[in-house]
C-alpha cells in the first residue's frame, strides 16, 4: 500500500512540476513577443515620426520656412 501511494505521490509531483514548468516557458515567451512587439512598434513609430518630419521640411521648404534641427 506504501508504495502505490508513493508511486502516485511522485507521479502527481512530477506532473506538477512539469505543468509549472510548462507554464514558465508559455509566460516567458509571452514576455519576449510583448517586449518585441513594443520594440518594433516604437521602431515604426519613430520612424514614421521622422518620414512625417522630413515631408514637413520639404513642404515648408518650398515657402522659405525652415524648421530647427
Amino acid at each position: 500500500m506504501e508504495l502505490y501511494w508513493l508511486r502516485n505521490e511522485l507521479a502527481r509531483m512530477e506532473s506538477h512540476s512539469l505543468r509549472n514548468g510548462l507554464v514558465n516557458k508559455v509566460w516567458s515567451y509571452i514576455a519576449y513577443v510583448t517586449d518585441l512587439a513594443r520594440m518594433e512598434l516604437r521602431s515604426l513609430h519613430n520612424g514614421l515620426a521622422r518620414m512625417e518630419l522630413h515631408w514637413l521640411r520639404n513642404g515648408l521648404a518650398k515657402y522659405g520656412v525652415t524648421l530647427p534641427t
